[in-house]
């Protein structure tokens, strides 16, 4: 008998190979006497087999694989008359091809759907760009204006011309009040501006000290030249007060103000003990005679003018007369 492990030769059916441990392979002529080697049919008859080892040995073969290879089984087709086992590929087989064919026709929709929307959305955007490019159509319609309305625009086509600018600091815009009267100016800050009694103009004040005064004037209807007219107003203002004292010589001298030649001199008389020193300044703009006064006490005028009048001077500017 021969080792079902190594294949060695056994002297009996029971003996255990001293090699491997395993015990002979199985042979009908080798059964067990007293046994039938023809299997019994009957339900109470049992059948006999080879004793096994029944030690454990160390190295007792294992009489299924560790790894099965199921590959085999892959290509092997299910047989159903032969009873055999349904092939591994019958079982691992994908979606059939009804699903497949029932996918693609859904995807197919979905993409008709999304060119279907595709389209509608161009078709709208185009048709409101031509919307808004396509000209508005214009209508002539005639309006009856009022009569009132073309008096407005022919007394506001010369309007008058106000102060936009910063003043200078420490100053102040005499703009809307002044324009009136055919000028705009700046005036200190903290001086009263008012208008002048029975002229046409405005004089500025210095609250602190009264007797720094500059005068604004404007005279309709000039009687003669800037010169004449200057000597006219010394002679009519000055001439009587206490102490005065005649310029010397006679004629002024001109100065540029407002970009127009001014004919200018200056004359002092007394005032409670104070001799006051006074600058006068005429010329003829536009058919009508502008005159300018600056005084302030004789020692103090130099300063005055320094901080304050020669910064009007600076800013002095005609506007258009004979506007309300």
């Amino acid at each position: 008998m021969k080792c079902s492990g190594c294949g060695n030769e056994l002297q009996s059916a029971g003996e255990v190979c001293r090699d491997c441990g395993n015990t002979p392979a199985f042979d009908p002529t080798y059964v067990t006497p007293g046994v039938s080697s023809e299997f019994h049919q009957g339900e109470t008859e049992a059948i006999n087999l080879p004793r096994r080892n029944s030690q454990q040995l160390p190295h007792q073969r294992n009489p299924y694989p560790p790894d099965p290879n199921y590959e085999a089984f892959q290509h092997q087709p299910y047989n159903a008359q032969s009873g055999g086992p349904p092939s591994m590929a019958r079982l691992r087989r994908g979606p059939s091809h009804s699903t497949i064919l029932v996918a693609c026709i859904c995807l197919v929709l979905v993409f008709i759907g999304a060119i279907g929307l595709s389209t509608m959305y161009v078709t709208s955007q185009g048709n409101q760009q031509k919307a808004t490019q396509e000209p508005l159509h214009t209508y002539k319609t005639t309006v009856a204006m009022p009569t009132t309305t073309t008096a407005v625009m022919s007394a506001t086509a010369t309007p008058l011309v106000v102060p936009t600018t910063v003043p200078e600091a420490g100053f102040t815009w005499c703009g809307s009040d002044c324009a009136p009267d055919g000028f705009i100016d700046q005036f200190p800050v903290g001086w009263q501006a008012s208008a002048l009694s029975g002229v046409t103009g405005f004089q500025f004040v210095n609250l602190q000290q009264p007797d720094q005064v500059a005068v604004f004037k404007r005279l309709d209807n000039p009687t003669g030249t800037a010169d004449q007219l200057l000597a006219t107003e010394i002679q009519a203002v000055y001439a009587s007060k206490p102490g005065y004292e005649a310029p010397q010589p006679p004629t002024g001298q001109t100065a540029t103000i407002g970009g127009e030649t001014w004919s200018t001199t200056a004359i002092a008389y007394m005032n409670n003990q104070t001799k006051e020193h006074v600058t006068i300044c005429a010329t003829v703009h536009q058919g009508k005679t502008f005159v300018l006064e600056f005084q302030a006490p004789d020692a103090q005028f130099a300063q005055v003018s320094t901080a304050y009048y020669n910064i009007m001077i600076g800013k002095f500017q005609f506007t258009q007369t004979g506007t309300p």
